[in-house]
């Protein structure tokens, strides 16, 4: 019953949210029913010795795991796990709707975007803005900025920093083009001089600043 209920929760994310996501997620069907599925009875005796059976070395040992990660956030005042390899807190969609709403809205469906540079003493008015994209994408050579979006921040992308600089009140409470985003662009600056996660492929060079920038119908900055 579990792992149909996990393949319905698959089939509701491929129809629902994202044909890709369904799709990348789906070998994780056979971990269902190979896990889920399992027959806690077998070898011929009762369910408490099917259950130990059932816990044999292996499945302990991914218990502790999981437990040694959960004593590291709370240990942490239940503050996300550092993204720092090889440890992550992998936060898979870990955004409330309204969360999510305010953040497409300025960040990503809008007008405006927050956008990062590898030299602040580029003028980032007239810059093209490139978009990381699941396949392909632009390329362009410096002077450029890049969209922040699925880069340090978006669905699956969670650093703690930055998400304590957001503020989704405001952002909620903010007109599309209205955001006062000082105290994010601080933060994010603040992440990416600090821990030097974003390197701009071309000259090898760290991106080392934020900028919340209004879009031109060409895709370049037309207001910071």
């Amino acid at each position: 019953a579990v792992a149909t209920c996990m393949l319905l929760l698959h089939v509701g994310i491929f129809v629902f949210q994202s044909a890709i996501i369904g799709i990348f997620f789906l070998p994780n069907v056979a971990s269902y029913f190979v896990g889920f599925g399992a027959d806690l009875s077998s070898g011929g005796g009762d369910a408490v010795d099917g259950l130990l059976q059932f816990f044999g070395p292996a499945r302990l040992a991914a218990v502790s795991v999981c437990l040694a990660s959960a004593a590291g956030v709370a240990l942490r005042g239940f503050r996300l796990l550092a993204e720092n390899w090889p440890l992550t807190p992998f936060a898979l969609f870990g955004y409330s709707g309204p969360q999510w709403e305010a953040l497409l809205l300025h960040l990503a469906n809008g007008r405006t975007r927050l956008v990062l540079t590898s030299d602040l003493d580029w003028d980032p008015v007239g810059l093209v803005v490139l978009s990381r994209q699941m396949r392909g994408g632009t390329v362009s050579m410096p002077p450029v900025l890049y969209d922040a979006w699925n880069l340090c921040i978006g669905d699956t992308t969670v650093h703690s920093e930055i998400l304590e600089a957001v503020d989704f009140e405001a952002m909620a409470r903010s007109p599309a083009g209205a955001f006062e985003a000082s105290g994010l662009v601080a933060g994010v600056s603040r992440w990416l001089r600090e821990r030097l996660r974003l390197v701009e492929l071309a000259t090898g060079r760290p991106l080392v600043g934020a900028y919340f920038v209004e879009l031109a119908k060409d895709g370049t900055v037309s207001k910071v």
